[in-house]
């Protein structure tokens, strides 16, 4: 990436979205933009901070970028309330519980994996750095009752031409990912 942006450079932004980067292993490229003007990165709190529903992220980049983002961005962009629960969600203690919630989903998805990749039924797991699996199954709709039948839903990708037979299994709890698994194993 920092190849690309130093051949950009001057000419184009690079616009990276680290919305999985708590999932991955790596380092955020945010220590870098100094050095690195045409960088802007892209980050949200609805992954590692389970925010889905309040819509919130960041941009970080150069001063002259986001100075140009905020005379387009609309004043008041983020309801008070949504602000107030980022506060709340992103101090101290719950930083905390995040950093384990995010330990915990690393380790079930390393056990899914493994399950995964032993039984009969898949054909393959995708290599992921996100808090879901790209699972190729030999039969996907069989799978997907399957998960259906202990009241799980996974989102069904095999009609994608490059994603025939492919399910996204996101990670859960321990509790929902053994459901999950006995069931797929079970069928």
């Amino acid at each position: 990436m920092l190849e690309i942006c130093r051949a950009l450079a001057g000419s184009a932004l690079l616009v990276l979205d680290e919305a999985y980067i708590e999932f991955s292993g790596r380092t955020s490229l945010a220590s870098r933009l100094a050095e690195f003007p045409n960088l802007v990165l892209l980050r949200t709190l609805s992954k590692a901070y389970a925010l889905a529903g309040a819509r919130c992220g960041a941009l970080l980049a150069s001063h002259e970028i986001v100075a140009l983002l905020t005379r387009i961005i609309p004043p008041y962009a983020l309801s008070a309330s949504t602000v107030e629960a980022v506060i709340e969600l992103t101090a101290g203690p719950q930083r905390a519980q995040a950093v384990a919630r995010i330990h915990t989903l690393l380790e079930e998805r390393e056990r899914m994996r493994a399950q995964l990749t032993a039984m009969p039924r898949v054909r393959r797991v995708l290599p992921s750095d996100a808090n879901f699996l790209l699972v190729e199954f030999r039969d996907a709709q069989a799978a997907l009752a399957s998960a259906r039948s202990v009241g799980l839903l996974v989102r069904d990708f095999s009609t994608h031409p490059q994603l025939r037979g492919c399910l996204r299994l996101t990670v859960g709890t321990p509790e929902q990912n053994a459901r999950l698994l006995a069931a797929l194993e079970g069928a």
